[in-house]
């Protein structure tokens, strides 16, 4: 998909070249500023790896993080009330969304959201227990959703003979 130069919103756009960069801009800004300073810490990184690991040893290895990051690229920008969405195609093989909001004369992202594993925002995703409906999960929404599985888990692992004088009072586990 092609991204528009210049993201409209009633009255003008979202940036201009006098005043402060694009929303296009700003992010194409971050996304090349973040694979340079993953470089960086990577080749500070690879230091202490080699010392430690074998060459065909994957784990902390870090490999593929500068390709994915180089990877993502912008598929949309959407107006809002206070700036903009970026959908990009994501690190990962699901989507993100930025939420970008105006801060002086430039843009901060304020939120930065993962497509639904489970829905994929696709048809029928209103029944979703995932996202309920919305194709979307923050990261507040993803944590609380880890905790919740590793307190189910936890419980059913363990039973009150277990646990002994150990047994949790929280209702939720």
């Amino acid at each position: 998909m092609r991204v528009p130069l210049t993201a409209r919103f009633a009255g003008g756009t979202l940036g201009s070249m006098n005043s402060k960069p694009t929303v296009e801009q700003f992010m194409q800004d971050c996304f090349r500023e973040r694979t340079e300073a993953l470089t960086r810490r990577l080749e500070i990184h690879r230091v202490y790896w080699r010392r430690f690991y074998r060459d065909g040893c994957l784990y902390d290895s870090r490999r593929g993080v500068i390709e994915a990051s180089e990877g993502e690229k912008m598929v949309s920008v959407t107006p809002t009330d206070v700036g903009a969405c970026v959908v990009s195609t994501g690190k990962s093989i699901y989507r993100s969304r930025y939420q970008i909001s105006l801060a002086g004369e430039n843009w901060l992202i304020q939120e930065v959201d993962m497509e639904c594993g489970r829905c994929r925002g696709l048809e029928n995703s209103a029944q979703c227990a995932g996202c309920g409906g919305s194709g979307w999960l923050s990261w507040q929404d993803s944590l609380r959703g880890l905790r919740s599985n590793c307190r189910k888990i936890s419980a059913e692992m363990m039973t009150k003979e277990e646990l002994g004088d150990r047994s949790y009072r929280d209702t939720g586990v």
